[in-house]
């Protein structure tokens, strides 16, 4: 019990020092950006300033100049005519000069306008940060949802930061069987964590991970685990020659005949595409369209058809002698097909978008 106080004090101590270091460091870092800020505005003074000041100092100077010019045309109207007109057309064509020498500068824009950021005093006027009772809330299980055996590999991530060690994160493992064993918590060098483990057989197993009694964010997790190799075998009583996965969970299938055979992966068999008497289909390949090209071993051609057994077109016919295996370039446009002892490509393609029923 005395320990148990002992730790609620140190607990209470590290997380009132943690929000003082908090709030410290919220300051240093607001003054610094006021700093910078008020830097930025007398810098931006200063060169519109300077700039003013010197307008300012070039425009008085030509006042000046232009008064002591008409002062001097004054002067010069009250004495004789002749030698006025004389002096008055060089005071006048001096004042013209000058005027024309005048820059014609551009007013300094006066704006310095301070624009502020409510989105952070936004979040400031909301909170800082929180308190709670558990460091579980900090982390969060993330993994793939199947894995094949033996090894279960998950990732502890961190949503923000905390200081917790391995050896305070405990993952346990419970097979297919039933059977519960502890896992391996290993700290990446990033600062996440890696649980490891080791399943003893397929089916659906589950991953715990908790700190401090408390399970963390998407704690448990449960993975479909697989064995590796022969998952199944499907009877096919025909002559098989090539498959293509269709779909979530639909095989293809030819089998040298004028139809192309859809199965479920269990086995069932759901239906066929029927093409005409006489087509006899050998490799397959599935189109991002959703089309299927085909080898036509009887009509020595490659066929593309629809899902339905419509025929959009025929390539090769009278160019290939055998074509056996297939494989489709849709960004290139390009048709490979293997042919006897040779690897024959057609560029017969539209794009991929004309191809569509």
């Amino acid at each position: 019990m005395t320990d148990r106080v002992k730790k609620l004090d140190e607990n209470r101590e590290k997380s009132l020092k943690g929000i003082q270091n908090h709030v410290k460091d919220l300051v240093t870092r607001i003054k610094e950006s006021e700093d910078k800020l008020k830097n930025e505005v007398e810098a931006m003074y200063k060169i519109k300033r300077k700039t003013t000041d010197a307008d300012i100092e070039d425009v008085t100077t030509t006042i000046s100049y232009i008064n002591t010019n008409i002062n001097l045309l004054h002067h010069l109207g009250k004495g004789n005519e002749a030698t006025a007109m004389l002096s008055g057309n060089d005071v006048i064509t001096a004042l013209d000069d000058r005027i024309k020498a005048v820059p014609k500068t551009k007013p300094v824009n006066a704006e310095i306008t301070f624009v502020k950021n409510n989105k952070h005093i936004t979040s400031l006027q909301k909170d800082i940060g929180i308190v709670t009772q558990s460091r579980a809330g900090y982390l969060e299980l993330r993994g793939s949802e199947s894995m094949t055996l033996p090894t279960i590999d998950v990732k502890i991530i961190k949503t923000d930061e905390c200081e917790i060690h391995a050896n305070n994160i405990k993952a346990t493992l419970t097979q297919p069987t039933g059977e519960t064993i502890i896992s391996q918590v290993e700290e990446e060098d990033n600062g996440d964590y890696t649980v490891i483990g080791r399943c003893t057989s397929a089916g659906i197993c589950k991953v715990d991970v908790r700190v401090d009694g408390e399970p963390i964010k998407k704690s448990p997790m449960t993975i479909k685990v697989e064995k590796e190799g022969l998952l199944n075998t499907m009877k096919i009583d025909k002559d098989v020659q090539d498959v293509v996965k269709y779909g979530d969970d639909c095989l293809l299938v030819s089998c040298l005949d004028n139809a192309i055979h859809k199965y479920q992966q269990s086995g069932k068999y759901i239906g066929k595409v029927t093409l005409s008497v006489g087509v006899c289909v050998y490799s397959m390949f599935l189109m991002n369209n959703g089309n299927i090209a085909f080898s036509d071993d009887q009509n020595k051609c490659i066929t593309l058809c629809t899902m339905n057994g419509e025929v959009v077109k025929s390539f090769g016919k009278g160019e290939l002698t055998c074509p056996n295996g297939i494989y489709v370039d849709e960004s290139s446009r390009v048709m490979y097909v293997t042919d006897n002892d040779n690897v024959a490509m057609l560029k017969k393609l539209k794009a991929a978008n004309s191809l569509r029923k």
